[in-house]
């Protein structure tokens, strides 16, 4: 069986999933876990690249989602169209850009107004 480096739990496979992602040294660390690494993350930089799957921001495993609290769409002159959006994370407003139809990843960043 094999057990996450973080919190030593075994890994049990989600659906099509492994169950696991793994860091720069090879170490597999559970979606639980990523979701914690992601939200330290995002609250040290304050900027995050997360994914926008139409309604919620989340992290790669999807472990960790956030809802969208409002979005626009608008064109974009290289890939055609924007999706801006906006959320609350950490006790501060978010706001979130993707490009195009072809790509989930949402390039984020923790705004100064607070909710």
């Amino acid at each position: 069986m094999v057990k996450c480096i973080v919190c030593n739990k075994d890994i049990i496979p989600d659906g099509i999933g492994t169950g696991y992602g793994t860091d720069k040294n090879g170490n597999k660390i559970c979606y639980a876990c990523i979701a914690d690494i992601d939200k330290k993350d995002m609250t040290e930089s304050e900027r995050q690249v997360l994914y926008y799957d139409g309604m919620n921001i989340t992290n790669w495993p999807g472990s960790l989602k956030i809802r969208v609290l409002s979005k626009r769409k608008g064109k974009h002159n290289f890939a055609e169209t924007r999706t801006d959006v906006w959320f609350a994370f950490n006790g501060h407003l978010w706001h979130g850009t993707q490009y195009g139809n072809l790509s989930q990843l949402c390039y984020c960043k923790q705004l100064k107004q607070t909710v």
